[in-house]
């Protein structure tokens, strides 16, 4: 999830409510925000009196070494429920406000309060074990979340990865969600650049390569993720680091995020960081950025150089790019179009138009290619493809279908194209893709001659 600018107006209205509260009420909804799941008030007064008397630091100092009951704490409860920090719903079971939960957790880090909740946590409302006792059975994703979070801010991703593997073996609750979908979920609510670039490499590559694709996907703003990855870029990767495979993974993310921003020298800077061993493998940036630029010669032989390291790194003699810049070694050759680089990109589009999230794209791409071999039956094909808004579909496929189209029937292409690139072209520029809604804005100017778009693609180019 991407916050939007409503959400974040009340977030700060809700953190301005928590920040006023004594410190106490502030404990309450720390200790809330560790249990995560949702409980009964009985529950959580448990929780509450083992805080207390297990306490030595005598941190939550108004009601220390007291026992507490029903009495001493509904009124601080009710108090928290009116204030809309605590969410009280409909079965009466009491959890923290979603927007605050994050921050009231990293604020018990800070406090120092953190462990001591946690083993509270462990200590009432454990989750139990299978007969031999090291694999846990969960009750609930609340409970699968809430022991995520736990392994997130101790920093530990082994943890983390542990209570996945234990939830799919034996929680018997359907799970649809994946290890970054939770990640995801704690480390952008809010998302916090310092705090995120604290934790493990796995954890924030995996967040920072979510967003940014899913910025890509659905044209949405990622100024603050693309920020973070270009701080985490000022250190070149060090070659003896166990994580150097991540290190280059995010590098290389960097890279495709600036060109799809049009900041093609910033890109083309980025892969100077990249250590020499990695070299062959970024060359599909340089051919992709060589392609940009008009140099398709020079884009086919850097495709080719990174091809083959490709290949060879994942051992296998039939694969091909797995991200998107893949597409423009194929339009490269598309470009270039002899009958021996047709036939070339023929085999790559063949090979990507299954099993692979831009396959419908890659096959409608195999079929504009079998129109430039004189394949006539292949252009009724292309003019038939369902052509989806960026809304329904990845933003890559949207455009490149587009263009297809265009270059297959210029007509059909003038009555169907507008509807669909107008929004996103508006989108793309909203939202920081110049590169994206340059193009966009470029076939929209040869669809309507007579309409602004083409001094729109100038100026973002």
């Amino acid at each position: 999830m991407i916050s939007t600018p409503s959400i974040e107006s009340r977030r700060l209205k809700i953190v301005a409510t928590y920040r006023a509260l004594p410190k106490l009420e502030q404990r309450i909804i720390q200790l809330f925000s560790v249990i995560y799941e949702p409980i009964s008030q009985s529950t959580f007064l448990k929780c509450l009196n083992h805080v207390n008397t297990g306490q030595t630091e005598n941190k939550l100092v108004a009601m220390a070494n007291k026992l507490v009951t029903t009495a001493t704490i509904k009124p601080h409860i009710e108090k928290l429920i009116s204030a809309k920090l605590l969410i009280q719903e409909k079965t009466q079971l009491l959890k923290c406000e979603p927007l605050l939960v994050e921050i009231a957790t990293r604020e018990a880090v800070k406090d120092g309060n953190f462990e001591i909740f946690v083993n509270t946590v462990e200590t009432c409302i454990s989750i139990p074990l299978d007969w031999s006792g090291n694999v846990r059975r969960f009750g609930s994703r609340a409970q699968l979340i809430r022991e995520v979070r736990i392994g997130i801010y101790r920093k530990d991703f082994k943890f983390v990865l542990k209570q996945f593997a234990d939830f799919q073996r034996y929680s018997g609750i359907s799970n649809n969600f994946a290890v970054e979908d939770v990640l995801l979920l704690v480390c952008n609510n809010p998302f916090d650049s310092d705090w995120l670039l604290s934790l493990p490499i796995e954890i924030y590559s995996a967040v920072l390569i979510g967003q940014l694709e899913n910025g890509v996907s659905n044209l949405l703003p990622t100024e603050d993720f693309l920020h973070c990855l270009q701080q985490f870029s000022l250190h070149p990767p060090n070659l003896n680091t166990p994580n150097l495979g991540i290190e280059i993974e995010l590098l290389l993310t960097l890279t495709e995020q600036l060109i799809l921003h049009g900041r093609l020298e910033a890109a083309h800077q980025s892969l100077t960081t990249m250590p020499q061993a990695s070299r062959d493998l970024a060359q599909m940036y340089e051919g992709w950025l060589a392609l940009l630029t008009g140099e398709t010669d020079k884009a086919i032989a850097h495709y080719t150089a990174a091809l083959k390291a490709y290949k060879k790194a994942a051992g296998k003699r039939k694969t091909y790019f797995s991200d998107i810049s893949g597409i423009f070694f194929i339009l490269a050759l598309i470009k270039e179009g002899s009958a021996a680089r047709l036939l070339e990109a023929e085999g790559y589009a063949t090979l990507m138009q299954t099993n692979h999230g831009l396959s419908r794209l890659y096959a409608l791409l195999l079929n504009v290619i079998k129109v430039q071999q004189g394949n006539i039956a292949a252009k009724t094909k292309v003019l038939s493809a369902t052509i989806s808004p960026h809304q329904k579909v990845h933003s890559i496929e949207t455009l490149f279908s587009a263009l297809c189209l265009y270059w297959v029937d210029v007509d059909v292409a003038k009555a169907t194209l507008p509807p669909i690139l107008e929004p996103f072209i508006a989108q793309a520029e909203q939202s920081g893709y110049r590169w994206l809604a340059m193009e966009a804005a470029e076939l929209m100017s040869r669809l309507k001659p007579k309409t602004p778009y083409a001094a729109q693609a100038e100026a973002f180019r």
